[in-house]
């Protein structure tokens, strides 16, 4: 055993970790015979739960028209809707949302920025030359909060789109629906 090891070792023996485990997993126990006492079969609940994704088909005219599973199918899931959407937009992400901004939202100036010193995309809604949104475009890898941040301090509503999530569709009914929801229309 490595003397890391043996430091962690010793700091949870002092902090009681190893009582903490013994009694988070005595109450798991204790609720999951509640649950199943009162005839929830907690084995099929998780199963229900967890995640169907099983990855992205893109392309296959076949696919597309194949019915979705579950709730998928509007803006996510395995199989990309036959709705206009980011991946089958003749451009990129970011021409689709700016396609969907200036057409759709036209009312409100929306603009583009990118931070040079930041990985974030940006569209700002103006109406009458005060912010009304603020839109971000973001990579899954990224962990950018400060834009987010800075509307919560001004009081600026404010949205976030993934532009890279295998499976996340982004069409335009649920851009648009979002946006509207985000202006309160």
């Amino acid at each position: 055993m490595g003397l890391f090891s043996k430091l962690i070792e010793q700091a949870g023996k002092e902090i009681g970790l190893d009582k903490l485990t013994k009694s988070v997993s005595e109450a798991a126990g204790k609720l999951a015979e509640g649950l199943e006492a009162a005839g929830i079969d907690v084995k099929k609940e998780v199963e229900k739960e967890a995640p169907r994704y099983q990855g992205t088909v893109i392309g296959s005219s076949e696919s597309a028209a194949a019915p979705a599973e579950g709730e998928s199918g509007f803006s996510w899931g395995p199989v990309m809707p036959d709705e206009e959407n980011q991946y089958n937009f003749p451009g990129t992400y970011l021409e689709y949302f700016s396609s969907i901004f200036n057409k759709d939202f036209a009312e409100y100036t929306p603009e583009y920025f990118k931070e040079p010193n930041w990985k974030s995309e940006h569209f700002t809604f103006f109406d009458g030359g005060k912010k009304a949104l603020v839109v971000e475009l973001l990579s899954r890898k990224s962990n950018a909060k400060r834009i987010r941040a800075l509307c919560r301090q001004q009081g600026i509503p404010y949205l976030r789109f993934y532009y890279d999530y295998d499976g996340w569709w982004n069409t335009r009914s649920y851009v648009v629906g979002r946006v509207n929801k985000a202006l309160g229309k």
